[in-house]
C-alpha cells in the first residue's frame, strides 16, 4: 500500500507469463523415469526376498521310490524341496548363479523410456528351471541310476561310498554273485537321483522310475510388487524440479 498525504493509492500489477509446454513435459518425463527406476529397484529387492535361500546339503535325503528285482529303489537328494516355497540354492563353488536354479541372482529390472514403464523378471541368462520356477508349467523327471549298493569292490562308486544309504532302507538280500566276475552279495538296493531328461546330458545308465506333473507358478515378481506396493507412490514425491 502506498500513501501520499491523505490520499491512498492501491497499486495494481499485471503479469504476462508464457508456459513452455515442451520443457514442462520433458521435466515431468525425467522425474517419472527417475521414480520408475527407484520403484523397479525396490520391487527387485523385494522379489529376491521371496526365496528360501539354502545351501546344498552335505548329506543327501533318502526316500524309497519302489521295487526292482525284489530290492528297494532309493532316491538320494542333495537339494530336497521345501513345501510351499521354491529354494534358491547357494553356489557351493563360489559366488554367482548356477545352472541348478539360482533364480535369485538372475532377477533384473529395466526402465522402458519410450513407454515410461519398468519391467522386472528373469534375465536372458535364466535357465529352463529358472523360468519354470517363476512362470510354472509341466515338468517330467526320471530317476537315473547312480549305482547299486553295496558297491562292487572292483568297480568303486565314490558317490555311494561317501554317502551310504540307511541300513533300514536296504531291503531284501541280494543273491550271491560270482566272484570271478567281480560281483558281491548281501543286502542291497538300487540308488538313483531325480533329473530332468530334456536338460541333462545322457549317460550310459538306466532310468529307474519316472514322475511328471504340473509346477504351479511361484510369481516371485508379483509377490515382490504386492509386498512393496504401498511404498512405491512415495518414489514420485519431489521428482519434478528445476526451472
Amino acid at each position: 500500500m502506498v500513501s501520499f498525504g491523505s490520499t491512498r493509492l492501491a497499486p495494481s500489477f499485471r503479469f504476462k507469463a508464457k508456459l513452455n509446454i515442451p520443457h514442462v513435459k520433458k521435466r515431468v518425463k525425467s522425474g517419472n523415469l527417475k521414480a520408475l527406476d527407484r520403484a523397479g529397484s525396490i520391487v527387485r529387492q523385494s522379489a529376491k526376498k521371496q526365496f528360501s535361500h539354502r545351501s546344498v546339503k552335505a548329506k543327501p535325503k533318502w526316500s524309497i521310490v519302489g521295487k526292482k528285482d525284489g530290492d528297494n529303489v532309493l532316491a538320494m537328494d542333495f537339494r530336497p524341496p521345501r513345501a510351499g516355497k521354491i529354494t534358491s540354492w547357494k553356489n557351493p563353488r563360489g559366488r554367482g548363479a548356477t545352472k541348478t536354479g539360482f533364480l535369485r541372482t538372475l532377477i533384473a529390472y529395466a526402465v522402458d523410456n519410450g513407454r515410461e514403464s519398468v519391467v522386472i523378471g528373469p534375465t536372458a541368462e535364466a535357465t529352463w528351471l529358472n523360468k519354470l520356477q517363476e512362470f510354472g508349467g509341466s515338468s517330467r523327471r526320471v530317476l537315473r541310476l547312480v549305482g547299486r549298493y553295496p558297491t562292487n569292490p572292483k568297480k568303486p562308486n565314490r558317490v555311494l561310498e561317501a554317502n551310504p544309504p540307511p541300513a533300514s532302507m536296504l531291503g531284501a538280500s541280494v543273491r550271491q554273485r560270482r566272484k570271478s566276475r567281480g560281483w558281491y552279495g548281501g543286502r542291497g538296493a538300487y540308488v538313483g537321483v531325480w533329473i530332468d531328461p530334456l536338460h541333462t546330458r545322457r549317460r550310459r545308465t538306466r532310468d529307474l522310475a519316472t514322475s511328471s506333473g504340473k509346477v504351479p507358478p511361484a510369481r516371485f515378481m508379483a509377490n515382490g510388487l504386492a509386498a512393496k506396493r504401498a511404498k512405491l507412490a512415495e518414489q514420485w514425491r519431489g521428482k519434478i524440479s528445476g526451472p
